[in-house]
């Protein structure tokens, strides 16, 4: 199978994300999938704790955001903590490009059968054992301290925040699972890069001879070099 070029590539990712926003209903779907599967995966945690996943109400909902995390305590109505955010933006996007990645790249379509679902569960998987993470640091710098002694999760919790608020992680994930199931280095032709690169780099200057042991200079093949080319 020829290699594709990596500007065609690119080009190809960018037409299949914006497809695939594009398509109708892939908003609700998405929340509509976090919130199932959330419920269903964090009904029940230990010490009688539970998180439920539900769409924002009107007064609670902040710009795009689809989704509410509720943190609640076995035999109590109303909830211990609430983060809301965009399922859309958190899960959608990253999984678009990974999806969107493999089907750029040159492979069999044997291979593809397997090559694209198995990082895309991966994928999601991966988000939801995120949420599960974050929830249990919440559940435990919620739990009551007596004064004076020092709780892991209360400093824990800060990095969470800042670690799920980053898309650095998930659109990491998403590269890393595509190096390993597309093979990119055997499928993309990297020399047109490489030649641009040059390029818009230019000839790099040759590094300076050392010393022999004579005290003079060692020469260089640069030195050899057309006096015409050398601009002399």
């Amino acid at each position: 199978m020829p290699r594709k070029p990596i500007p065609a590539f690119l080009l190809h990712v960018a037409f299949l994300v914006t497809l695939m926003a594009f398509v109708p209903g892939t908003r609700d779907a998405t929340s509509h999938v976090v919130h199932t599967t959330g419920n269903a995966m964090l009904a029940s945690l230990s010490e009688g704790r539970s998180v439920h996943f539900e769409r924002p109400h009107a007064e609670t909902r902040r710009g795009g955001s689809d989704t509410n995390m509720l943190g609640r305590t076995t035999g109590r109505l109303e909830y211990d903590w609430r983060v809301t955010f965009s399922a859309y933006r958190r899960l959608f996007w990253p999984f678009a490009t990974l999806a969107a990645l493999i089907l750029a790249t040159p492979m069999p379509r044997r291979r593809l059968t397997w090559a694209l679902p198995i990082p895309l569960v991966g994928f999601f998987a991966f988000f939801m054992l995120e949420l599960s993470a974050f929830a249990m640091v919440i559940n435990g710098a919620k739990r009551p301290v007596a004064a004076g002694e020092w709780s892991v999760w209360r400093d824990l919790l800060p990095i969470a925040e800042a670690m799920f608020n980053s898309p650095v992680m998930n659109f990491s994930l998403a590269f890393l699972l595509w190096a390993m199931f597309a093979a990119p280095t055997r499928a993309l032709d990297t020399d047109g890069l490489e030649a641009m690169l040059r390029r818009l780099l230019g000839p790099g200057r040759a590094p300076k001879a050392p010393p022999d042991a004579s005290g003079g200079a060692l020469q260089s093949d640069s030195d050899s070099t057309d006096p015409e080319g050398s601009g002399r």
